[in-house]
């Protein structure tokens, strides 16, 4: 790619592989690279060839500069930069898009006025927007409902928006923000966690959560059941200088990973009769680095000889 000034670099990207290139030949359903640059514009470029064949003008007044699978193979999502002028009451915004061909959808603003006073940051992924607030809550609500029941008009790529007042995705209009929250939307889910970590995955639904007075501790819930899962709490005995993690398996089988700078383990949630508990499969400790004591040894003539020290990796 060529080189461009430090306003027009790439501060985000996405590499979108379509499923049906090979059935359709228009440029709009080849697999591309989606980027959002510093000036926030976003391009699609050609994965072969590096052409660009799409670019829209994102905002004026929202800086966008992340970008990232909404729902995978379908729908993207950009994400703003957290707003710092706290009069506006916005905290961030996001811009959702439809894939093959890319199409607008949406651009929602998520405001402490709406959502609430201690609104920190906020996300999209799966369908779900997940709010998050200090000191330590997660609240979660379902992306389609809120799109339907708040939407004010529809607006299209590159066609004059009449309600919008100009172009849709064409300098200096950028796009519209053609929803409207005018009330705090149904909750589908609350939880508390430490540092707002959560986690969700697994079939039937599971959450992983950060606790709050060791955030080295996770605890593992099902979203079906209040109960304690058995085995519930990940923890190592011994204290490490890097955080402990607890994540979900990207390949979406439920198996958990949790591992530290020593060990590294993975679990399934399995189910026993009417309870939940989860179980290691398998294990792997890191070995360990020592130092050994420095051998003595002699000559025949009763001379000392030391040898260097070595050392010896111990596999547990």
């Amino acid at each position: 790619m060529p080189n461009v000034d430090r306003n027009q670099s790439i501060k985000s990207c996405l590499c979108c592989f379509s499923k049906t290139e090979t059935l359709n030949d228009r440029d709009d359903h080849r697999s591309c690279l989606l980027t959002v640059t510093a000036d926030n514009w976003m391009f699609r470029i050609d994965m072969d060839t590096g052409k660009v064949l799409q670019r829209v003008f994102l905002s004026n007044s929202h800086r966008f500069r992340h970008v990232s699978w909404e729902t995978q193979g379908h729908s993207v999502v950009l994400k703003s930069l957290l707003e710092k002028n706290r009069t506006r009451g916005i905290v961030c915004s996001f811009a959702v898009f439809d894939v093959f061909p890319l199409e607008f959808v949406s651009v929602i603003e998520v405001s402490r006025k709406v959502f609430g006073k201690d609104v920190c940051d906020a996300m999209v992924t799966d369908g779900l927007l997940v709010v998050s607030h200090t000191p330590g809550s997660v609240k979660i609500y379902s992306l389609p409902c809120l799109i339907r029941n708040n939407i004010v008009y529809k607006a299209y790529l590159g066609r004059r928006c009449k309600e919008f007042g100009g172009i849709v995705g064409e300098h200096p209009f950028g796009l519209p923000v053609n929803i409207e929250i005018n009330e705090c939307p149904p909750v589908l889910f609350k939880v508390t966690c430490g540092d707002n970590d959560l986690a969700v995955g697994g079939f039937p639904w599971q959450y992983i959560i950060q606790t709050i007075k060791n955030h080295n501790i996770f605890k593992v819930f099902t979203i079906e059941s209040p109960h304690d899962v058995e085995n519930g709490v990940l923890k190592y005995e011994s204290s490490h200088i890097e955080p402990d993690r607890a994540i979900f398996h990207h390949d979406e089988s439920g198996r958990i990973i949790h591992y530290s700078s020593t060990e590294f383990r993975v679990l399934k949630l399995i189910r026993t009769g009417h309870s939940n508990a989860l179980r290691v499969l398998f294990r792997i400790s890191f070995g360990t680095m020592f130092l050994k004591e420095p051998e003595s040894l002699f000559t025949s003539l009763g001379r000392k000889i030391k040898r260097s020290s070595q050392l010896s990796n111990t596999h547990t």
